[in-house]
């Protein structure tokens, strides 16, 4: 079993690929609202300027930002069985893009050991 993961930027396609993993063979899809560390220091320098030099004032500003704006990305998991795993990849990249050019995303796959509450596998 493989524990595979998605972060995008591309989150207008997010159902998309998570209805595409399924049918790749990945038995469960789990999508996470995201937020980009670049995007959101970004965010903060643009409304609070010199706190950010701050560490307790940039922390409480990022807080603040974070949770009046919406998602910068997502991450899609899931944890699927090794003859799924190049056909998840290859339905990311078909939706996505290629994942090698900016402001697509990155993917990775970590080799899980053991499970528990897998239906079907």
């Amino acid at each position: 079993m493989n524990l595979i993961v998605l972060i995008t930027e591309k989150t207008e396609n997010v159902l998309l690929v998570g209805q595409a993993w399924r049918g790749a063979g990945a038995p469960g899809v789990t999508i996470i609202p995201a937020h980009g560390l670049y995007k959101l220091e970004s965010r903060v320098r643009e409304s609070f300027g010199d706190l950010v030099d701050n560490m307790g004032s940039a922390v409480l500003a990022m807080t603040a930002v974070i949770q009046g704006i919406p998602e910068t990305a997502v991450m899609l998991l899931t944890v699927a069985p090794d003859e799924a795993v190049d056909n998840i990849i290859n339905a990311s990249n078909e939706i996505i893009g290629d994942l090698y050019q900016e402001h697509t995303g990155v993917l990775f796959v970590l080799d899980v050991k053991r499970t528990q509450g897998i239906r079907g596998h």
